[in-house]
């Protein structure tokens, strides 16, 4: 995703998504903040579901 930087210093990103009942199982990722494509700050996570 590219996205340009919003006015002021704060940019609000939602995410929403259907998961199929019985996918409990979670997956790890990484999102990176890039400038002039270097990369700035990287942070790694896990995701998981709670019934």
């Amino acid at each position: 995703m590219t996205i340009d930087p919003p006015p002021g210093d704060t940019l609000t990103l939602g995410f929403d998504a259907y998961i199929q009942p019985s996918s409990q199982l979670g997956h790890s990722g990484s999102v990176s903040v890039s400038e002039k494509e270097v990369d700035v700050v990287t942070l790694e996570f896990t995701t998981w579901l709670v019934p």
